[in-house]
């Protein structure tokens, strides 16, 4: 008996060996054919039960990264399941994430829909759709736009800018009919049309709220509202843009001071904003439309010249969310002055879908678009005197002067303000005095208590700095028995 488990042993290590050699030699991955999920039958075993299936249809293509949706199936116990062409998985493996989908005929409530992979063989990968019942209606409709895998670096292209792609978006455009027919259910399929964003550029903007006595003494942080926007152009001509389905993903980050590091929270589930024309969205004294025109956008917006370049590249501006954002200044001794500061990091931000009216026709498309998260600077630069108010900034300056927070310009200004304070003050209280006599009295008992207090502090202050020298004095005389 030992023999032979020895004997199997090494049959798996030659078995092993063997996989390993044909691997390298042959420049490319062997993956599972197997069920991840062992009570699931195989991706194969379920296309090849359609007869008109041809795997011959399907090629392997070393150069093709692409996810196509060829086929679902409802089972038994109410899952969905899609099944995909991935003409490189047996080079390079991708597993896809997620689906663009609306349970109707329309695209009308158009969400994302999380998948699992369930196994793979060759080029082909069976999934299951997260989250979703199967109706018990007779008719049932999987009106799918997109699927969604992973960005590869080296395999797909960057944004050229300061975005970065969150997901691949791959065009699927077919409406699945489930029909149940004397309790058997019968499958159809036909093509969709869909719009694809052109130029997706997300970025966000950054408005004060508005000083408070607590932000002016350095008490409490400056608050701001951070305004999320993606400005994008379409392949499709667009007279009237009317409604937009945006999707995105938020988590909250908090950035300590003196660079200790930044800590995040949990990432959101996906969230969703149906947009239309009449909708508004403000921050402080700024209000915008939900939906409109790029030259309007930046007629009503001061970008700065990078920002600016890249939203000028796009036809419309959809502006779909406000978060909070935070930024408290704090000093050390030892360290000098540093920022802790708050917000929202927006990511995974999709146009779903767009309604639009083109020479009088009104059409309603799923969209096509990658997933993509701007970076963390804003926009827009706003001017803090004319964010705050001029002399709040002025107020602000003084006592961060004091505080040691202030800034080199910000130490100039209080400086400057204080000296002029004090040189026109007394000339000031002159004339006031002069105008009005009540007022002259008043301030010359204020005068008079003021310099009387510091008359008396002064002397206070000489007799402690006098004191060592006194006592010394008195010494050397009783050592000379004065």
């Amino acid at each position: 008996m030992a023999r032979k488990q020895k004997y199997r042993k090494l049959l798996y290590m030659l078995l092993t060996l063997f996989l390993l050699v044909v691997t390298i030699v042959g420049g490319r991955g062997v993956f599972p054919v197997f069920a991840y999920t062992s009570n699931y039958t195989s991706v194969l075993t379920d296309l090849q039960k359609d007869s008109n299936f041809n795997v011959d249809n399907y090629p392997y293509k070393a150069d093709d990264y692409s996810i196509q949706v060829i086929q679902i199936a409802e089972s038994v116990n109410g899952e969905l399941f899609v099944y995909a062409y991935q003409p490189c998985q047996q080079t390079q493996y991708l597993v896809a994430t997620e689906i663009n989908m609306s349970l109707a005929e329309s695209v009308d409530g158009t969400r994302l829909y999380g998948l699992t992979l369930i196994n793979i063989s060759g080029v082909f990968g069976k999934y299951k759709v997260n989250d979703i019942a199967i109706s018990n209606k007779t008719t049932r409709y999987y009106n799918i736009t997109s699927i969604y895998r992973e960005w590869l670096k080296g395999i797909d292209e960057e944004t050229g800018n300061d975005n970065i792609i969150n997901g691949v978006a791959f065009d699927v455009g077919k409406l699945f009919k489930a029909e149940t027919i004397d309790g058997s259910v019968k499958y159809s399929c036909r093509q969709t049309d869909t719009v694809e964003i052109k130029n997706p550029y997300v970025d966000f903007l950054s408005y004060y709220d508005g000083a408070t006595w607590g932000s002016l003494f350095g008490l409490e942080p400056d608050k701001y509202t951070d305004v999320h926007y993606i400005a994008f152009s379409t392949d499709k001509k667009i007279d009237t843009l009317k409604e937009a389905d945006v999707t995105y993903r938020t988590q909250t980050y908090k950035k300590e001071a003196f660079n200790k590091g930044t800590t995040y929270g949990e990432k959101s589930k996906p969230l969703y904003i149906t947009l239309t024309g009449e909708m508004d969205i403000s921050a402080n004294k700024y209000t915008w439309k939900c939906i409109q025109r790029t030259e309007d956008f930046i007629k009503n917006t001061n970008l700065n010249s990078t920002t600016e370049n890249e939203v000028k590249k796009s036809e419309f501006v959809l502006v779909f969310l406000t978060t909070p954002y935070t930024q408290k200044e704090v000093y050390s001794f030892m360290q000098g002055h540093s920022y802790e500061v708050s917000g929202t990091q927006v990511s995974n931000v999709s146009i779903l879908r767009l309604m639009f009216e083109t020479d009088g026709i009104t059409y309603n498309l799923g969209a096509l678009m990658n997933q993509q998260q701007g970076d963390d600077k804003p926009g827009n630069a706003p001017d803090p005197v004319e964010s705050i108010g001029f002399w709040a900034y002025i107020w602000r300056c003084i006592v961060r002067l004091f505080n040691g927070t202030a800034t080199l310009v910000e130490q100039i200004i209080a400086v400057v303000v204080i000296a002029i304070a004090v040189l026109f003050l007394p000339a000031l209280l002159t004339v006031l005095s002069l105008v009005f006599p009540a007022f002259g009295a008043v301030v010359k008992s204020i005068l008079h208590g003021i310099i009387t207090a510091l008359k008396y502090l002064f002397i206070g202050l000489w007799y402690i700095i006098s004191a060592p020298f006194r006592f010394i004095a008195w010494l050397v005389r009783k050592c000379r028995g004065e």
